[in-house]
């Protein structure tokens, strides 16, 4: 007798799809609002989930919006509270997504007493084995969102911190605001997956951010 797999349920009460037994353990650690957006080309929307491997390591998955299961996953370290990825679309009807994690280091390294650095990495589907890394902060990040300027076919990040206070005084609220192709072409640093394939072209995908174009997400979830 066959078990029921539990269902991924849209905010609306949509069913999109069945899990797979791999994806349910992942969800019993899942804690982050799913991200939609389009990483594959078949205009299905995909979904990027966040859940916690192990104490302080943070499991990235997209998962394919048609069969449910997954295209893209990777493992960071991670040190802050739950943090929602974002996703925004581009020209060519493509999404890129947007999280926070830390980055991987040495044992050494990691030993090292320093602020913990949190990094804003950028995905493009087009250029799996490879993550982009935007900008940093050592204040945790507790809200995050994303806009379009129609105009100029660019987006912008907004951040808000929370800086460390002692523990009777409220912590210093920061607000940010990132342009996403400026940062693409001026300040971005390419983070290469070791454990990814094939490897990455960076005269093509230096090519492709530099004619980046986002517009905005018009469907409705």
């Amino acid at each position: 007798m066959k078990e029921k797999l539990p269902v991924l349920i849209s905010r609306h009460g949509h069913k999109m799809f069945h899990l797979s037994p791999f994806q349910c353990e992942f969800f019993l650690h899942f804690y982050s609002q799913p991200c939609p957006g389009y990483f594959n080309d078949d205009q299905t929307l995909d979904f990027m989930l966040q859940g916690q491997h192990g104490n302080v390591s943070r499991k990235i998955l997209v998962v394919d919006g048609k069969s449910g299961l997954p295209v893209w996953n990777y493992e960071l370290p991670y040190h802050m509270r739950k943090s929602d990825a974002q996703s925004v679309l581009t020209l060519d009807k493509k999404s890129v997504f947007l999280f926070w994690a830390n980055e991987k280091q040495s044992l050494f390294k990691s030993l090292e007493p320093r602020p913990r650095i949190h990094h804003l990495y950028l995905l493009h589907p087009t250029f799996p084995s490879v993550l982009l890394d935007l900008s940093n902060t050592t204040d945790p990040v507790i809200a995050s969102s994303i806009g379009i300027n129609d105009l100029q076919k660019d987006a912008f990040y907004i951040t808000v911190t929370r800086s460390p206070t002692s523990e009777h005084q409220p912590g210093v609220l920061s607000v940010r605001k990132l342009r996403l192709r400026w940062a693409l072409m001026t300040q971005s640093r390419d983070v290469p997956l070791k454990d990814t394939d094939p490897k990455i072209n960076h005269g093509e995908l230096r090519r492709i951010l530099s004619r980046i174009k986002f517009i905005d997400f018009a469907q409705k979830f």
